[in-house]
């Protein structure tokens, strides 16, 4: 067997090719790892920054959406609120007509009770002075020589051959009580009214009888005739006083007394017209109203007409009637 000599090379030559090329793929490996590695960091930081953007655009499209629902928001509540508002307008326009429509309804039914009144008082006052030989009323009482002294809404005062008799209209014919316009509110309101206001005499006299007295056939010996009655001089006191004032307007409480029968009666317009009857020997009390502009002028009148009494807004009478306690 042929031995073959190995050649033997100096070291450092023999491991040069070695070392050279371990070292080159080193460096080519550490090339190829860093380059690797570039390249993923790379690809990591596209990816979070590809993330980012998507991020971003996300949050853009929240606020996007956000605004849009608040505009949304915004103006489904304007719209409520001019609904709202156009609603209350509605409202306090049908509210305003209505109130019209009744303050309307209010002046005209005013207005037709003032015309109502005045004509049942026009009616009262043509009626006064009116002449019976004969009044027969419904429960077959009768008066002769009947004079309509004073009608009012509660009935009428007449003086007949036996005296005088203040008749209510229910116990009136119906024809005295269609002349007379009678209306039983009318007539209601102005009791209630006198009942607040009327103070019970101290002393009053006594009424006269309203059945006839029978007359003897014969006449009395005159030792037994009674005597006659001496003839009452009329004597009345009108009081006025102020007790409230409303644009111009004066409220004016009255107090009447007289020792005959007598009437109130005001002078302040055109035409006069009786406020209130006052029978004898008792105080009355009422309420009544002067014109627009504060003016008052009230007489206190007998039935014969003879002025016991009167006040204006200007000065009183100054005459000496018969003592108001």
């Amino acid at each position: 067997m042929t031995n073959i000599k190995k050649r033997h090379l100096p070291s450092n030559q023999s491991r040069f090719p070695m070392n050279w090329l371990r070292n080159t793929s080193y460096i080519i490996l550490f090339t190829l790892l860093a380059s690797s590695c570039d390249d993923s960091k790379k690809a990591e930081r596209e990816a979070q920054e590809l993330k980012e953007e998507e991020r971003q655009l996300v949050l853009r499209r929240h606020k996007e959406l956000e605004k849009e629902r608040a505009e949304a928001q915004a103006q489904a509540q304007l719209k409520i609120e001019r609904e709202k508002e156009l609603a209350a307008k509605i409202l306090a326009f049908e509210l305003e007509q209505k109130q019209a429509e009744e303050r309307k309804a209010a002046e005209k039914a005013a207005e037709f009770a003032r015309l109502k009144e005045h004509s049942r008082r026009e009616a009262c006052r043509a009626f006064v002075g009116t002449e019976f030989d004969e009044l027969n009323l419904p429960d077959d009482t009768s008066y002769t020589n009947v004079k309509v002294l004073d009608a009012d809404a509660q009935g009428i005062t007449i003086r007949h051959q036996h005296g005088a008799r203040t008749i209510p209209y229910s116990k009136l014919p119906s024809k005295i009580q269609r002349a007379c316009k009678y209306d039983p509110e009318a007539a209601l309101l102005e009791f209630e009214e006198n009942s607040k206001n009327i103070t019970p005499p101290q002393n009053s006299a006594r009424k006269p009888s309203s059945t006839p007295k029978k007359v003897a056939s014969k006449p009395l010996p005159p030792e037994t005739q009674s005597p006659k009655k001496k003839a009452v001089s009329p004597r009345g006191n009108l009081k006025v006083r102020v007790v409230s004032s409303s644009n111009g307007r004066k409220r004016l409480k009255v107090t009447a007394y007289s020792n005959v029968y007598a009437e109130v009666r005001s002078r302040t317009y055109a035409t006069p017209f009786t406020i209130r009857s006052v029978p004898p020997n008792t105080k009355v009390e009422f309420h009544t109203y002067s014109d627009t502009s504060g003016r008052y002028n009230l007489q206190l009148l007998s039935t014969r007409g003879q002025q016991l009494d009167n006040e204006s807004y200007l000065r009183k009478s100054g005459l000496k009637g018969a003592r108001l306690d």
